[in-house]
């Protein structure tokens, strides 16, 4: 499940299956949350999910930071002049 919440932001994850959370659980949650015209980043899906029972979404989390880190090191190198 966390790899389709997390691959619309360039992030491939845990794929592993909820036996009670669906897709449409986090888009609900995440209408019911998020204001009109607000960024939604991949932080926010995986904590919706979590919130919600997901437990994988937890790791996400733990690793976020790292993820982030290496996205915005490799963005750097690659733009670089």
């Amino acid at each position: 499940m966390m790899k389709v919440l997390t691959l619309p932001f360039g992030i491939s994850s845990d794929e592993s299956a909820s036996d009670v959370l669906l897709i449409g659980h986090v888009l609900d949650d995440l209408l019911e949350t998020m204001k009109p015209g607000e960024t939604i980043d991949c932080l926010d899906v995986a904590a919706i999910a979590y919130n919600l029972g997901h437990e994988p979404a937890g790791n996400f989390l733990d690793e976020a930071p790292w993820i982030i880190f290496k996205m915005n090191r490799e963005f750097l190198e690659e733009h670089r002049h």
